[in-house]
């Protein structure tokens, strides 16, 4: 007598595009080089893998984010690894919901398109009613990020 969907609704946070004036690896190395995620990513304080190891397909990513005034650590796992085009982080802190955030990168001109995206997926009845506020919140928090890292990668000097 439960609900047949329960456990594969998804609900898309948000997408946002942006044109960056350089070509992928420069937006790439910016975007992974989680030594400088809190110069554009909101909230965020500090990013680093787990076991010091650089990125890959596997690795698990300790974010430390500044929400309401209190310190809150958590760990996502990248999903997808694919240099210089696409990383996919999937955070599963709650049992409840699951956030799958999704960056991909395409040549575009003479420089990027990129595209984030996050998806949330509730496993349950309840978690899947909040999920339409809990994915304003995602999106209201995370407007500015890829204007950030436009900027970012755009204030640096060229190679």
């Amino acid at each position: 007598s439960s609900n047949s969907n329960q456990g594969s609704d998804i609900v898309r946070a948000f997408h946002f595009v942006e044109h960056i004036d350089r070509p992928p690896r420069d937006v790439w190395n910016a975007l992974t080089d989680l030594s400088v995620a809190s110069r554009w990513r909101p909230l965020v304080a500090s990013m680093e893998t787990v076991d010091g190891q650089p990125l890959r397909e596997g690795s698990d990513v300790r974010l430390t984010v500044d929400v309401y005034g209190k310190r809150i650590t958590r760990v996502s796992r990248t999903t997808t690894f694919d240099p210089p085009r696409r990383w996919t982080l999937r955070s599963s802190e709650s049992p409840a919901m699951e956030g799958f955030f999704d960056f991909v990168l395409a040549p575009d001109g003479s420089g990027t398109r990129i595209e984030a995206t996050c998806d949330l997926k509730a496993h349950g009845f309840l978690p899947w009613l909040f999920m339409p506020l809990i994915a304003r919140g995602e999106r209201m928090r995370r407007i500015e990020m890829l204007s950030n890292l436009k900027r970012f990668v755009e204030g640096r000097p060229l190679p």
